[in-house]
């Protein structure tokens, strides 16, 4: 195998890992956490709104604890990017040496 073949293979290897890990980060951004903090703001929209508090004072409340929820949402899936990507080039390696080991 020359250098020229070892690079392509390289490259599609890094781009494969970073396929998965971005599918799978994507997948874990919304734990259980995210989803129990987006019921308390429903949930104090839903009062507050009830109380007969204006909508101006709640829809900056709403807004906030959205935001904050994409913010730790994108945040998380960023961190669990890199772990999954180096988990899949490390996977993927290993299959390559399995196989030419047994070549």
């Amino acid at each position: 195998m020359d250098d020229e073949e070892r690079a392509v293979r390289e490259a599609w290897r890094a781009k494969r890992a970073a396929e998965i890990a971005r599918d799978r980060a994507r997948m874990g951004r919304w734990d259980l956490n995210i989803v129990v903090f987006l019921f308390a703001i429903l949930a104090t929209i839903i009062i507050l709104l009830f109380e007969g508090v204006r909508v101006e004072i709640v829809a900056p409340i709403a807004f906030f604890g959205l935001a904050m929820c994409w913010l730790v949402g994108w945040r998380r899936e960023k961190q669990m990017y890199r772990r999954f990507y180096d988990e899949e080039l490390s996977r993927l390696r290993e299959v390559r040496e399995w196989t030419l080991g047994e070549e």
